[in-house]
């Protein structure tokens, strides 16, 4: 680092992955690998329900978001504006677009 430039204080971020996940989809047709998605899905939960992030690493600047989920029911999307807000601060400081998806 140049001599006076020192790293901003950093807050601590209201919530953290509970883990993340380096996944790669190949998809093949006779024996000819045509599409490759190679991704991140970052797992954010509380006590109640959970919520899914995913990276694509072709473009490592965007996160959708997926849920918030109930833990009891697969899929089963529910309202927790705390976590909705926690995990969208947690990827606005990471990532200069974050968006909401629409299927999990």
């Amino acid at each position: 680092m140049s001599e006076g430039v020192f790293l901003c204080e950093q807050r601590p971020d209201v919530i953290a992955p509970a883990r993340i996940e380096h996944l790669l989809d190949e998809f093949t047709h006779e024996g000819e690998c045509f599409a490759r998605y190679n991704y991140l899905d970052y797992f954010f939960e509380n006590p109640d329900c959970f919520m899914r992030g995913r990276v694509y690493l072709h473009d490592a600047s965007e996160m959708t978001l997926f849920g918030p989920f109930a833990r009891e029911a697969l899929l089963r999307e529910v309202e927790d504006p705390a976590l909705e807000a926690a995990v969208m601060d947690y990827a606005r400081r990471r990532f200069p677009t974050v968006k909401k998806g629409g299927e999990a």
